[in-house]
């Protein structure tokens, strides 16, 4: 809800700085978590972080700019719905199990879209807008792939660590971006 109020109120030019601010506040919450609890180096999880990073600034940027144009009710749900990609990734690449509950899961996922896209009125969505969603629903996806694979590598340990760093690539990447626009925020 605050991205999209966001959306309608920064304008698309503003959009890096906008970003900025939300991704830079969530990098100091996970920098306080740190500070409490103790940060340890560790350089094969900044590698993940960082490929999840790439993955999330793309999906942020795209998920903003589908907001920005589209329905917020549609484009969070397609967004959300990009828990199928780690779950088909795992059925068919690590070989994990698909149990009955799982398929009837899909099967309702699928089924709401089609409810929901057929009681949607909202004719603010187009072929941008579809672009936008279908880069956001694939970086999702493939962001928690490299979740799922950081923690298959190194279970239970560095998620602090890898959220910081993640959370810190973004924060400077949509900062950077902003400062080369020279976009200033609105007060």
């Amino acid at each position: 809800v605050f991205t999209k109020t966001g959306a309608k109120k920064c304008p698309n030019s503003k959009s890096m700085s906008f970003n900025a601010f939300k991704t830079g506040t969530a990098f100091l919450v996970f920098l306080i978590f740190c500070l409490i609890r103790g940060v340890t180096l560790h350089i094969p999880s900044a590698i993940y972080a960082a490929i999840y990073a790439l993955f999330l600034v793309t999906s942020t940027f795209c998920g903003y700019m589908a907001l920005a144009i589209g329905s917020m009710a549609l484009s969070s749900l397609i967004a959300s719905y990009s828990v199928v990609i780690p779950v088909i990734y795992g059925f068919t690449v690590l070989g994990e199990e698909l149990y009955p509950i799982r398929l009837i899961g899909l099967v309702l996922l699928l089924i709401s879209l089609f409810i929901f896209t057929k009681r949607d009125d909202n004719k603010n969505t187009g072929k941008l807008w579809a672009l936008f969603i279908g880069i956001t629903f694939l970086c999702n996806g493939f962001a928690s792939v490299v979740q799922k694979e950081h923690q298959m590598a190194f279970p239970g340990k560095y998620i602090i660590e890898f959220t910081l760093v993640s959370f810190g690539l973004i924060f400077l990447v949509f900062a950077l971006v902003a400062l080369a626009k020279k976009e200033t925020p609105d007060r």
